[in-house]
């Protein structure tokens, strides 16, 4: 609860959901701490076919996870916030 937001839904009226595959969760999780407009951030293992992997499995290639980062991002002025392409945010 770095940002002293809740992980878990509800998050504030008009935000949105957007997951990301970015390598290595904890790097790319950290990138979006700080930034303007972020609600909450989340790591998990994304895809895949293995149902509840270890990180083991994952590293072995076999289960085609990937590591991605969700976050939850307030409905902000573009001018003074964050946007991302593909969003209805703008």
């Amino acid at each position: 609860m770095l940002k002293g937001a809740p992980m878990y839904p509800p998050f504030p009226s008009g935000s949105e959901m957007i997951s990301i595959g970015m390598g290595c969760f904890w790097c790319s999780e950290s990138l979006f701490w700080k930034t303007k407009g972020i609600v909450s951030t989340h790591v998990g293992y994304q895809q895949g076919t293995t149902k509840n992997p270890t990180y083991r499995e994952v590293c072995s290639g076999k289960t085609n996870h990937n590591e991605g980062t969700s976050f939850s991002i307030a409905s902000v002025d573009p001018a003074n916030g964050c946007t991302f392409p593909g969003s209805s945010l703008r």
